[in-house]
């Protein structure tokens, strides 16, 4: 398994485990800590689908940050 191929596991690794403690936040109706996790899940999951298909390591910043800053 190449470095990027053991990145990408990382982070998807660490997105379900963060899915499942989200789903477990949601069933015992903590909706604000259910939905902060949600929004990791997906930071974590666009970080594996970046190194994924630039073949190379992710940005160290938030990628909602990179989107609100192309405000006009």
């Amino acid at each position: 398994m190449s470095d990027l191929e053991h990145i990408i596991a990382f982070w998807q690794e660490a997105s379900e485990k963060d899915r499942h403690t989200m789903l477990n936040l949601f069933k015992s109706k903590d909706y604000s800590w259910s939905l902060f996790l949600g929004h990791l899940v997906l930071e974590k999951l666009l970080k594996a689908h970046y190194v994924k298909h630039n073949n190379a390591q992710a940005i160290h910043t938030r990628p909602f940050a990179i989107v609100g800053s192309f405000r006009h």
